[in-house]
């Protein structure tokens, strides 16, 4: 098995010509359009989320028969039973969320365009710093990091990108990507 990492040196400099490429491809408002794409993300998140709790609590309650016809507690069961009920409902809702989150990550990032919805509505892209291409693993990655990072350093994380190089967030440089603004990548109805 090969080593595919034998040639990559992280102490080593990007070349002048790459650094002013990565620059000019980074494209204005970078952070705002980075911001607001993920806030195109989260939405879709929280609306799936929305919905896999309504479906899974009606579920919960159809085949437990907890509601009763006037929304009584049926069959006996005690209102500690019934709170418990909706915890593993409202559990379950959120592990389908997060499986399905990943698949989404997975098939966007890891696809031919390298970019989410959201990422794909405002014109950016991921890029390996060593141009190599970006599959559904380190699309996960990516997503996971984030999560990590986030959950660790709190918002302060977010003021990353104004002191490290190529605008990157921690998360980016753990991985070597780079965020690209790209014309050719906006949706369809995004585009003038």
């Amino acid at each position: 098995m090969t080593d595919r990492f034998a040639e990559y040196h992280p102490d080593e400099t990007l070349p002048d010509s790459r650094a002013m490429d990565i620059s000019l491809r980074q494209g204005r408002w970078l952070h705002v359009r980075r911001v607001l794409a993920f806030f195109i993300d989260y939405a879709l998140y929280a609306a799936l989320a929305l919905m896999l709790t309504v479906v899974t609590r009606m579920l919960m309650e159809n085949l437990t028969g907890i509601a009763g016809p006037n929304g009584d507690l049926a069959h006996g069961f005690s209102q500690q039973s019934v709170d418990a009920f909706y915890t593993l409902s409202t559990g379950l809702a959120s592990l389908a969320t997060l499986a399905i989150v990943i698949v989404y990550v997975f098939v966007t990032l890891g696809g031919r365009r390298q970019a989410t919805l959201g990422m794909r509505a405002l014109g950016l892209r991921l890029e390996r710093l060593d141009n190599g291409k970006i599959t559904g693993r380190y699309g996960i990655a990516h997503l996971l990091l984030f999560l990590a990072t986030f959950t660790v350093f709190t918002p302060l994380i977010l003021f990353a990108p104004f002191v490290l190089s190529n605008r990157q967030m921690l998360h980016d440089r753990l991985l070597d990507i780079v965020i690209q603004g790209s014309a050719e990548n906006l949706l369809p109805a995004a585009k003038p």
